[in-house]
């Protein structure tokens, strides 16, 4: 005899929108991206605001984990920009202009810096006013260093 579980997940409810990234943050908000822009979405899906800039090109990432300072990635011109939660622009980042190599993805770190990685498997994490803070030279060394620390079964 089998029993089936219930689905616990309820739908709550639905943007109608086309979009080529979504997220959420810690509270329950909705971010958007399509085309030149950038949507933010309550809890209940109600449109709340909107961040528009078509001189940066289209964001290719939007990392909501502060929904106070929301970081969305412009990589064409690799360029950060931060915004508040009522979706005005709080400043920018020009990661070229800082010194930094070409970078394919950027996020925020948890200690209010950030964290950039670039086409040569590089990371580096550093403050949005300053040059690197903490740079590892190849992906691959730090973890094959990490599997030496930690024993996996053969």
């Amino acid at each position: 005899m089998s029993i089936k579980a219930q689905d616990t997940c309820v739908f709550l409810f639905t943007i109608p929108q086309n979009a080529h990234f979504a997220t959420a943050d810690h509270l329950a908000n909705t971010y958007l991206l399509h085309g030149f822009e950038v949507e933010k979405y309550d809890s209940t899906g109600r449109f709340v605001s909107r961040y528009s800039n078509n001189r940066l090109g289209v964001p290719a990432f939007l990392d909501a984990s502060n929904p106070l300072k929301i970081l969305v990635w412009y990589a064409d011109f690799q360029t950060a920009v931060f915004l508040d939660r009522n979706m005005t622009e709080l400043g920018r980042l020009n990661v070229a202009e800082a010194g930094l190599a070409m970078r394919s993805s950027i996020a925020m770190a948890s200690d209010a810096n950030l964290w950039a990685y670039d086409m040569a498997s590089y990371l580096a994490k550093f403050p949005p006013q300053e040059k690197n803070l903490l740079k590892a030279n190849r992906l691959v060394l730090v973890f094959t260093t990490l599997m030496m620390f930690i024993n996996v079964p053969s």
